[in-house]
C-alpha cells in the first residue's frame, strides 16, 4: 500500500469513529500536500461537505466515490488534476472547476443528481480533459458552464457563529451570478444588507438553499435582473431586498417563514404568490400592479402580518388614512391554480 492511499484510510477510519460530517484538507496541516490525497470509502456516507485547499494538485481517482451525503465541495484555485470518480455517487448539485485544472478523467461526477450544474473558469474544455468528464450516464452529460469568472467576485465574512459566513459582492463582472453554498468547507448562510445594491451588470441570480437570510436592500436598484432563482432552504427575505428590480415573476419556496416590507416595491411583477409556511410579513410587499391581486396558499396564517401588508401605496393621498390601499387576496391551493 502507497503512503498516500495509507495515510488516506487512516483518515477514512478516524472520520468514521468521530462521525464528521464537515471535512477540511487544511494547508500545512502535516498530513497530506503536494499531490498527496486522501482515498474516502463507502464508510463515511456521513460527510456532507469538502473543502479542498489549494495546497493539494491531486484529487485521486475516486476519492469521495459514493460518500451519498456529501451535497458540498470547494475546490480552490491551485488543484491542478482530478481523476476519474472523484466524486461519483454523491449528492453534490453544484461545483465551480477553477482553471488551475489541466487533468480531469472520465464520470468524475458520474451517478450525482441530474440537477447538478458545474461551472468552470476555463473559457473552453481543455485538451487534457476526458471527453466523458463530466458524464451523468451512459447517454447524459450534467449541465456544464465555461467562462465561468466569478471565482474572485465575492468577500466572505465569517459569522459569530465561527461555523457559517456571510456573502456580498466583491468584483463581479458576470451578468449571470451564482451564490455560492460554501466558503472554505463552511456553508454561506447569508447575504449581507446592500450586498448587491446597485449593480447594473447582473441580469440574473441563483440563490441556493444553504443561504438562511437574504438581507435588507440585498439586490436594491439591479435594475436589470429579470431573474431570480430562490431554492429551498431560504428562510428570511429583508426589507426591500429586490425593490427596483426587473423581475416579472419570483416563485417563493416552502421553507420561507419571514418577508420584509418593500420585498418587491417598483417591480414590474405578474403577480405575488405567498406560500403558507409564511408566518410574518414586516410591511407591504408590492406598491406596483394595483388592479393584481396578491394569491395566498390555502392554510397561511396571517395573524403576524403587519395591517398594511397587501395594501399599495396611494399616490394621491392627502391623509395618512389614505394612504394605504387594500388590494384583493385571492387563495388557492397551490401556485398553479394561479389563472
Amino acid at each position: 500500500m502507497n503512503i498516500c492511499k495509507a495515510v488516506g484510510l487512516r483518515i477514512s477510519n478516524l472520520l468514521a469513529e468521530k462521525n464528521m460530517t464537515l471535512y477540511r484538507l487544511e494547508q500545512n496541516s502535516g498530513i497530506l500536500h503536494g499531490t498527496m490525497m486522501c482515498i474516502m470509502n463507502e464508510r463515511n456516507k456521513n460527510i456532507t461537505s469538502v473543502y479542498i485547499p489549494s495546497s493539494i494538485k491531486t484529487i485521486g481517482g475516486g476519492a469521495f466515490a459514493g460518500c451519498t451525503q456529501l451535497s458540498s465541495i470547494t475546490i480552490e484555485s491551485g488543484v491542478e488534476e482530478i481523476y476519474s470518480s472523484a466524486f461519483s455517487e454523491t449528492a453534490v448539485i453544484r461545483a465551480f472547476i477553477p482553471d488551475t485544472v489541466m487533468l480531469m478523467g472520465p464520470g468524475i461526477f458520474e451517478g450525482c443528481s441530474s440537477d447538478l450544474k458545474i461551472y468552470c473558469e476555463a473559457s473552453s474544455q481543455p485538451d487534457e480533459w476526458s471527453p466523458w468528464w463530466n458524464t451523468e450516464s451512459v447517454s447524459s452529460r450534467h449541465d456544464t458552464y465555461f467562462g465561468y469568472s466569478n471565482f474572485g467576485a465575492f468577500t466572505y465574512t465569517l459569522n459569530d457563529d465561527g461555523e457559517s459566513y456571510s456573502v456580498k459582492a466583491n468584483n463581479i463582472s458576470e451578468t449571470s451570478i451564482v451564490i455560492p453554498s460554501t466558503y472554505k468547507g463552511l456553508p454561506v448562510t447569508k447575504i449581507d444588507d446592500y450586498g448587491f445594491q446597485k449593480l447594473k451588470n447582473i441580469f440574473s441570480v441563483t440563490i441556493p438553499g444553504s443561504i438562511k437570510t437574504i438581507g435588507q436592500c440585498a439586490f436594491y436598484q439591479c435594475t436589470n435582473i429579470t431573474s431570480i432563482v430562490i431554492e429551498n432552504g431560504v428562510e428570511k427575505i429583508g426589507n426591500s431586498a429586490f425593490q427596483e428590480t426587473s423581475i416579472t415573476k419570483i416563485t417563493l419556496p416552502s421553507s420561507v417563514t419571514t418577508l420584509g416590507g418593500g420585498v418587491f416595491f417598483d417591480c414590474p411583477l405578474d403577480y405575488i404568490y405567498v406560500p403558507n409556511t409564511v408566518t410574518m410579513v414586516e410591511g407591504p410587499l408590492w406598491d406596483d400592479g394595483i388592479d393584481q391581486p396578491i394569491y395566498c396558499q390555502n392554510g397561511t396564517d396571517t395573524t403576524n402580518f403587519q395591517e398594511n401588508w397587501c395594501c399599495y401605496a396611494n399616490e394621491s393621498a392627502m391623509t395618512l388614512e389614505e394612504l394605504w390601499v387594500d388590494r384583493p387576496i385571492v387563495w388557492v391551493d397551490s401556485e398553479n391554480d394561479i389563472p
